[in-house]
């Protein structure tokens, strides 16, 4: 398979799609422990598409328990590289209070934010 060629190769893209079908069972046996692995390994090597990965299986609670306080910390990193999406789920978590204070002021910051960045 051409991604785990990637993974070998330190590519964060192969890592954040391979981890994308391990995730979903897509091409490959289901395994949470791997996507995740994976994901971590993307976004430590800067990915913002694998922080975004990342903070949604932790908001989720995918394979791993619910954890927004981590959610939030790897939607701030994908953020902070312009990620829109990452950015629009830091508005929602703001809005509602998970895994920080409800602050809308923050909240509508993000949304605005994203809105400003152009970047989806």
């Amino acid at each position: 398979m051409w991604y785990k060629k990637g993974v070998d190769g330190n590519d964060p893209l192969s890592m954040n799609n391979l981890a994308t079908m391990y995730q979903s069972g897509k091409g490959v046996e289901k395994n949470m422990a791997e996507a995740i692995r994976l994901y971590k390994q993307a976004a430590e090597l800067g990915s913002a598409r694998a922080m975004y990965n990342l903070g949604q299986t932790y908001e989720d609670g995918d394979g791993i328990g619910r954890d927004f306080s981590e959610a939030v910390r790897w939607f701030r990193k994908a953020a902070e590289l312009n990620d829109g999406e990452s950015m629009l789920e830091l508005a929602k978590l703001f809005e509602h209070g998970r895994g920080v204070p409800k602050d809308k002021t923050k909240a509508a910051y993000w949304r605005e934010k994203s809105r400003e960045c152009q970047c989806r």
